[in-house]
């Protein structure tokens, strides 16, 4: 392979979640979970069509696990990458590479903020951590 070969992938569907302040309770997975199925429907594809997942948000440890539990799918390749603003457009170009290497077909870019929500002091409180937050551990990344 020579690189990503120009024309070789589609974005086909694309959704946004509510924006702003959103309904007390929802959750940054709440908010990728609402965008998937609004871009599912823009494509006339199902979740059961995805096969790629790639994922980010600062408030969940596992993003693309969270997401995929969230939806009950089980896709053939996961990318959690999170490299600050532009992991997005990263995402496209790593989605591109995994369908070209046929690691997936169908592939999902997913994010959620309840960031406006939450207010500043809750910006990046990312989900308990089940393996360490019983222990108390001193130092919390």
């Amino acid at each position: 392979m020579q690189g990503l070969q120009r024309g070789a992938c589609a974005i086909v569907g694309v959704a946004e979640s509510d924006l702003g302040q959103v309904a007390p309770g929802m959750s940054a997975l709440d908010l990728m979970a609402q965008a998937t199925h609004r871009a599912l429907q823009d494509c006339g594809l199902s979740l059961r069509d995805i096969d790629g997942v790639f994922a980010t948000t600062s408030q969940s440890r596992m993003p693309t696990l969270a997401l995929c539990e969230y939806l009950g799918i089980s896709p053939r390749y996961h990318d959690g990458t999170n490299i600050g603003g532009c992991s997005f457009m990263s995402m496209v170009a790593h989605a591109q590479m995994a369908i070209q290497a046929g690691l997936c077909t169908i592939a999902l870019i997913a994010y959620g903020s309840t960031q406006r929500s939450a207010g500043r002091a809750n910006v990046a409180a990312p989900d308990p951590n089940p393996h360490e937050a019983p222990y108390r551990a001193g130092l919390h990344i």
